[in-house]
């Protein structure tokens, strides 16, 4: 068995075979918790039309190759393709779809909406301490296909495609950063779309600086591009490592820059602080009257 071949076994069997399971399970793709080191939550996504592997939280990815590489990472690539050939009967092989699968097996954006002609995603918005006027600045409704079923969810768009997210799933049609731009020196920098609504609901700073989301730390490169050509960098991303990393990695290459997440300590993000905050009926001391969303910025990528 040389390398080609045993990238062909499924990832997903090789993992059922260690007594790893799917933490949850979407069309076209499994989420597992990673299994080299502590993970809270699933972050370790398997493409299984790819027969390929992503964990969010490092960046890294690949075959199932370098996937018993990272479980296992003594082991040299010919001990990682023995150990599958050693098992290979229990494994079935994934088969490459052909062309016409690949087109009709992605997400497929039917329409788009402006925010609040969906009573159902204007809920969603609502339970996640969302004003869908504040919303409406930033996203849209997205009414989209996966292997021919219909569903909708709230959109953004980065420079790639569109992130969607509903109560029940979030997936995109291309990873990519998403950057606002008002001409400003200052820029905001968000791990997701959500954190960076819900600072706008928390009116914690009146001034209105430029926004990026990263949309996923595996964008953290594309963002670096961005970082430079500002003044100012205030930094909101997630208390967990992924976010740790990204930020030790912003701070190391703009040293100017600042963390921001004293203001949500003890939670998971900025999002999950404001729903805490709305929660206890609590106000931060000294907010303004009024958001400081006050002029409505400009996408880049149309």
């Amino acid at each position: 068995m040389n390398a080609e071949q045993a990238n062909k076994v499924s990832i997903e069997e090789y993992l059922k075979r260690k007594g790893i399971d799917p933490k949850r399970r979407y069309p076209g793709y499994l989420m597992y918790r990673v299994p080299w080191r502590n993970d809270s939550r699933p972050s370790l996504k398997v493409d299984l039309r790819k027969n390929l592997w992503i964990d969010y939280g490092s960046g890294k990815g690949g075959t199932l190759i370098d996937l018993i590489r990272n479980m296992k990472p003594n082991i040299s690539v010919k001990d990682a393709i023995q150990e599958i050939n050693r098992n290979s009967s229990l494994f079935s092989f994934h088969q490459q779809p052909s062309k016409e699968e690949k087109v009709n097996s992605g997400i497929s954006i039917i329409k788009i909406k402006p925010i609040g002609t969906n009573p159902a995603l204007t809920n969603y918005l609502r339970e996640r301490c969302i004003d869908p006027e504040t919303a409406r600045h930033y996203c849209s409704e997205v009414y989209y296909k996966v292997n021919g079923k219909s569903y909708f969810g709230i959109g953004h768009e980065s420079e790639n495609g569109w992130h969607i997210r509903n109560k029940y799933w979030k997936g995109c049609t291309g990873q990519g950063i998403t950057h606002f731009k008002i001409d400003s020196r200052q820029i905001a920098v968000y791990e997701g779309i959500f954190d960076m609504l819900s600072y706008q609901q928390l009116k914690i700073n009146f001034t209105k600086p430029d926004i990026l989301i990263l949309n996923s730390t595996v964008n953290l490169n594309g963002g670096r591009k961005v970082l430079k050509e500002y003044a100012r960098i205030d930094l909101f991303l997630d208390n967990d490592q992924s976010g740790d990393e990204a930020t030790r990695k912003i701070r190391n290459a703009f040293p100017f820059s600042q963390d921001k997440r004293e203001i949500y300590q003890g939670f998971k993000d900025l999002n999950a602080f404001h729903v805490s905050k709305i929660s206890d009926g609590m106000k931060l001391d000294n907010e303004p009257e009024a958001s400081h969303v006050l002029v409505r910025p400009k996408r880049l990528y149309r």
